[in-house]
């Protein structure tokens, strides 16, 4: 059986559902399986980073988790440190997989303040928000310097460049830089050139 398959993990997500209805656990977040669910992907993703299904419950799970337990904002923050530091040493560990590149997104999604009402850490102070995405940032730049034909780098590099510039009104680099960017998406990508240039435009970048 392939511990990866999207559809059993679909599956599984339905009957933990219905085993929580059927065992009135719905209501009673001390006796819910949010816990065992969540320990369950990081068991899956310690076998195998590639498995994107588990990262994905993993999202799914980690604001349940949080919010049954009543977090408090520094706990939230310690989660948060958490998975940025496991994604980071995965990363590391292999930089082309998409698997945990889509983890990365979701992390970084949780610190645009567009978003704050989903987020794991919803009541991020500006100067919090800033502080995280600067250091993903700069991992990202380093990262980048060793993984020169990694397209995911790159689009994370835009990506936390957008959000940085949402948060302060200002850009980490010149537009200059993220241009050259762009130019290495099509090096390595050339079959979504198109998509590349339209997001280009999207920028509005200026000469």
């Amino acid at each position: 059986m392939d511990n990866r398959n999207f559809h059993g993990w679909s599956y599984r997500r339905k009957i933990v559902s219905a085993l929580e209805i059927k065992f009135g656990k719905l209501d009673a977040a001390a006796n819910s399986m949010t816990e065992e669910e969540f320990a369950y992907t990081t068991r899956m993703t310690e076998m195998s980073l590639s498995n994107f299904s588990a990262w994905h419950n993993r999202s799914k799970l980690i604001l349940k988790l949080l919010n049954e337990r009543a977090a408090a904002h520094e706990e939230r923050k310690k989660y948060l440190n958490h998975e940025l530091g496991l994604i980071q040493r995965a990363l590391y560990a292999d930089p082309d997989d998409a698997s945990i590149w889509s983890y990365h997104q979701y992390l970084i999604g949780n610190l645009d303040p567009n978003f704050s009402s989903t987020s794991m850490v919803p009541d991020l102070t500006p100067q919090e928000r800033l502080a995280y995405l600067h250091h993903e940032f700069e991992n990202l730049r380093e990262l980048q310097e060793e993984e020169t034909d990694c397209k995911w780098i790159y689009q994370s590099l835009i990506q936390l460049a957008r959000t940085l510039n949402v948060v302060s009104h200002e850009w980490p680099v010149d537009h200059f830089r993220v241009r050259l960017w762009i130019r290495e998406l099509r090096r390595v990508d050339p079959l979504r050139i198109e998509r590349w240039n339209d997001l280009e435009r999207k920028l509005e970048l200026s000469p």
